[in-house]
């Protein structure tokens, strides 16, 4: 699939991708790779039908499913349906999950729901993997260039070397 997909053969991508879910249907991996393809191929409701199955595999693939129906929704403008999915896998027992709360706090910024926003982005701890770009999200969401500033003055605090906080503070 991989070779395919450099050569840009779409549909060989595909079936190598079918194909390999046939093999090891317990692989989330293979199948969130094969909705990405048809997401980009824009074939959303095969997309979708992936999903469905994924979500039939476990309760984790229940849960991964939700998330990436949410994703799905965000990025093709449905923000109402990505919360909905969003929650959908924080209530399967995944609350804590940085990248959970970091794509449930943009959908509700989408929405306009800056409180939710903020309480979802401010539940990452400094020590994940998402608490940079959380960060800046939620600079964007104060109200004054003061609130801002200050989110990045915290931020630069804790990463002193990262130029993109300095970028961010002079568009401010």
């Amino acid at each position: 699939a991989s070779l395919c997909s450099y050569l840009r053969r779409n549909e060989e991508v595909i079936k190598s991708l079918r194909r390999a879910l046939e093999l090891q249907p317990s692989n989330f991996s293979i199948y969130r790779r094969l909705v990405r393809s048809l997401d980009a191929l824009q074939r959303p409701e095969e997309a979708l039908q992936v999903l469905k199955k994924m979500e039939k595999v476990d309760n984790a693939g229940q849960a991964v499913a939700y998330c990436d129906y949410g994703t799905l929704y965000l990025v093709w403008g449905l923000p109402d349906k990505a919360t909905e999915y969003f929650v959908k896998a924080q209530e399967l027992g995944y609350s804590d999950d940085p990248a959970l709360m970091l794509s449930l706090g943009r959908a509700f910024a989408v929405l306009g729901d800056q409180a939710k926003a903020k309480q979802q982005i401010e539940k990452i701890t400094r020590y994940s993997s998402k608490y940079l770009e959380a960060q800046f999200l939620l600079a964007g969401l104060q109200k004054t260039t003061e609130q801002k500033l200050l989110v990045l003055s915290r931020l630069k605090k804790t990463y002193p070397d990262y130029s993109g906080i300095d970028y961010a503070e002079m568009n401010v």
